[in-house]
């Protein structure tokens, strides 16, 4: 179709140039072909370059020959095809120069529709941190609240609204954390079992705030468990666990500490006055030590209890470590794993009540974890250290 408009205009233009005017040589129609640079336009439309260049040939026969006519006809053909293939060519590198140009433009919207992607799921992680931190402190908090109710001679029958708002919310923290632990088992490659999933359920649907939250810290327990089984089958220590020891001990209201031999979960309050054996709300916490400690099961776990004066040290502590080694064994904790430890003397740093502190001597690291700082083990001056083994 372009090939015939082609010659209609040639034939067209060169009625016309017969008209009075005189043909150009073929060596001007070469020269003229050149300056409209036809070679770089072969890309593009090599059919259009093709056939002015046959033109030009045909021309040149006429013009050997002596046919001014044919020569003025092919020199016409020749001059508006090569100027049709020259168009064309620019036309086709515009097209593909905008095509490009649409092309970078939609790679450049996806970058940035990436970069927008990666941003809301970045603020949507820090949101998951920032609820995750607020359900594991609530958790303490509830355990905290809960060993003090223990304590009492009496638990309250009945509770005020604001008392069954609290004990309502610290149920669905202690759920959320114990969903949490039995997914970190499921990751390790452990079988979430169907009493674990009903505890959840049975405390998720329970109108009673207090059986509630009871159920939700027997799924926490279970859940504790499952993780410890899942480490059991997987044994080794190293930074990662370290850390996650760190932060498991935060959540569940303990203060862990790096010490060169280990690291040290320690509590407060456990015995009562000058008692050797744990107050109502210390067993509740040593039984939720034992819980978390049977999570974490490598290695041994040494038992030490802070003294006030050097008579502490030699009468008290000594009877109170081999009580926590018990407590700790009744719930649930190897007696292979768990001894008392010789206590070195006075605490240099005294806090109130009695200090209990249970230190995993494998899960020592030179550099401290998050939320740890590494605490230079005391050396025990002879006057000071008991003559006898431990327990």
């Amino acid at each position: 179709m372009r090939d015939r408009a082609c010659f209609a205009l040639a034939l067209a233009a060169s009625a016309c140039f017969g008209c009075g005017g005189s043909p150009r040589s073929t060596d001007a129609l070469q020269a003229e072909l050149a300056a409209l640079e036809l070679d770089t336009a072969g890309a593009e439309a090599p059919d259009l370059v093709q056939a002015a260049r046959a033109a030009l040939e045909q021309a040149r026969a006429a013009e050997a020959r002596g046919d001014l006519v044919a020569t003025s006809d092919f020199a016409v053909i020749a001059r508006l095809t090569a100027s049709t293939a020259v168009e064309e060519s620019a036309r086709i590198r515009l097209e593909t120069e905008t095509l490009e140009t649409e092309r970078e433009t939609l790679d450049a919207e996806a970058r940035v529709l990436a970069a927008e992607r990666a941003s809301s799921e970045a603020a949507l992680e820090l949101t998951r941190s920032a609820a995750a931190r607020t359900a594991r402190e609530a958790g303490a908090a509830a355990l905290v609240r809960a060993e003090l109710d223990e304590a009492r001679p009496g638990r309250a029958a009945h509770l005020s609204l604001t008392q069954s708002a609290e004990v309502r919310a610290a149920a669905t923290a202690i759920r959320a954390r114990a969903r949490l632990l039995r997914a970190a088992a499921v990751a390790m490659g452990a079988t979430s079992p169907a009493s674990l999933e009903d505890l959840l359920a049975r405390s998720e649907a329970s109108h009673d705030h207090l059986e509630a939250l009871a159920l939700a810290d027997r799924a926490h327990e279970a859940a504790r468990g499952l993780l410890g089984d899942a480490r059991r089958a997987a044994p080794g220590v190293d930074a990662a666990r370290i850390a996650s020891l760190v932060e498991a001990a935060s959540s569940e209201g303990f203060h862990p500490i790096t010490l060169e031999r280990g690291t040290a979960i320690e509590l407060d309050h456990v015995f009562d006055g000058a008692s050797a054996r744990p107050s109502a709300a210390g067993a509740a916490r040593l039984g939720r030590l034992a819980t978390l400690l049977s999570s974490y099961p490598d290695g041994a776990v040494l038992v030490e209890v802070d003294a006030a004066t050097t008579a502490d040290a030699t009468r008290l502590s000594p009877g109170r470590a081999t009580a926590v080694v018990h407590a700790l064994v009744q719930s649930g904790l190897p007696a292979s794993r768990v001894s008392a430890a010789v206590t070195p003397g006075p605490s240099a740093t005294p806090a109130p009540g009695v200090r209990v502190r249970a230190v995993l001597v494998a899960y020592a690291s030179a550099t401290p974890p998050s939320g740890g700082a590494i605490v230079p083990t005391p050396a025990p001056e002879p006057s000071q250290t008991p003559s006898g083994e431990s327990d």
